[in-house]
């Protein structure tokens, strides 16, 4: 049986997406939020906003189109800056940008990519890698699946392929708007449940 697990994600808004939403920039994260919460609601994990953190005079991480630079970089930033600031009041942080982000593949163009995070990193002690980046390029519905996809990844959870099992051991979790379903009730497999339970 499934118990309850509850994940405060302290949400990181950069400068280009603030000037977008500005004093609307709660009020919309708080939404989204809502949408990934009850996406979860399956697994019996309650995600909640444990702050919105926003940068309104410039960017305070090195951003690079190329997804893993800029992961690494806001890894650094939440260890260096984020924890000390906020200390034990959050158990995830997830950058939202407007920055477009690619994933380079050896010897072709690099390809898009939504989203990314550390696979299996959000128990571990030091909360470090607890992280995802997300980009906020594309529609509401896409969004909010996204957010789950890495806060799951990042969860220990595995992406499902037909038996079950994830079907890469890379130690990150990427995502394009090509490779995720938006037509299922469910987005969480049995295999994805049975995960949870070995966490909690």
């Amino acid at each position: 049986m499934l118990k309850e697990l509850t994940i405060p994600v302290l949400v990181v808004i950069d400068q280009n997406l603030y000037h977008i939403y500005g004093s609307a920039t709660e009020n919309w994260v708080k939404k989204l939020f809502e949408d990934v919460s009850e996406t979860f609601q399956w697994l019996k994990v309650n995600v909640t906003v444990a702050g919105i953190h926003k940068w309104t005079h410039g960017s305070r991480i090195y951003m690079n189109q190329n997804a893993f630079i800029t992961l690494d970089h806001f890894a650094n930033y939440n260890s260096l800056y984020l924890r000390s600031k906020y200390k034990n009041c959050y158990k995830h942080a997830m950058l939202l940008t407007y920055n477009y982000f690619t994933k380079p593949i050896n010897n072709r163009k690099a390809v898009e990519i939504a989203s990314l995070t550390y696979y299996g990193k959000i128990c571990h002690k030091n909360n470090f890698h607890s992280i995802s980046i997300v980009s906020a390029l594309y529609s509401k519905r896409y969004l909010d699946l996204f957010m789950a996809h890495e806060l799951a990844c990042n969860l220990g959870i595995k992406e499902n392929s037909r038996d079950c099992e994830t079907p890469s051991t890379s130690i990150n979790c990427t995502l394009s708007k090509e490779n995720i379903s938006i037509e299922s009730e469910s987005p969480w497999s049995q295999c994805s449940k049975q995960t949870v339970l070995t966490i909690v």
